[in-house]
């Protein structure tokens, strides 16, 4: 959005990705999953989550690692305590959303000046980690401490169900237009700074 209004667009405006309540599981699920991760596990992709997914592999159980539909996925998550996340372009993925809409703690490295901080909080909605030891070590802390770990992932999933769904998106992108100005006319110069 800055580097849009640097070009000179005016009206730029971000639009996050959001959770769909609607795919979740109703109901609560017991949590039998330490830990949980939906997605891929290729090396070859992504070599340094690989390495962080086979030390969660060796030090934690039980855990599910490994592909899901979204329905599925959604399932996993809502019986796991934490989830994984790994951002491989400094980005604020889909899991943030699936996670913390779930009730798990979502652990994930940190994302900057992305946004992350106008989103949510990581003292109460998510946990970060900045290397395999520190991963280790937040995992243990949050498996010593299950009422520490069951509060954030009810902290999130109500932050979450409260400000970002699809439906509070739909209602925040009607505001957003509301607002917006409107050009009497377009000229050649309106379309330059797009270009």
């Amino acid at each position: 959005v800055e580097r849009l209004r640097a070009d000179g667009l005016r009206q730029v405006y971000w639009l996050p990705l959001a959770f769909a309540p609607e795919i979740a599981p109703e109901g609560a699920l017991e949590r039998k999953y330490e830990l949980a991760y939906v997605g891929s596990d290729d090396p070859r992709m992504n070599p340094e989550r690989h390495a962080l997914l086979a030390a969660i592999r060796n030090k934690t159980g039980p855990v599910f690692i490994g592909k899901a539909d979204p329905r599925e996925m959604m399932r996993i998550y809502a019986q796991a305590k934490m989830v994984f996340n790994k951002s491989v372009n400094n980005d604020i993925n889909m899991r943030y959303f699936e996670a913390m809409g779930a009730g798990a703690v979502l652990l994930t490295d940190p994302v900057r000046d992305n946004g992350v901080e106008e989103l949510f909080d990581p003292k109460h909605h998510f946990v970060q980690y900045q290397d395999e030891a520190s991963l280790l070590h937040v995992i243990d802390m949050l498996r010593q401490d299950p009422g520490r770990c069951e509060e954030i992932g009810n902290a999130a999933r109500r932050h979450v169900l409260s400000r970002h769904t699809y439906a509070y998106r739909a209602k925040a992108l009607l505001a957003t237009v509301e607002r917006c100005e409107r050009c009497a006319t377009a000229t050649a110069d309106s379309y330059v700074a797009a270009f």
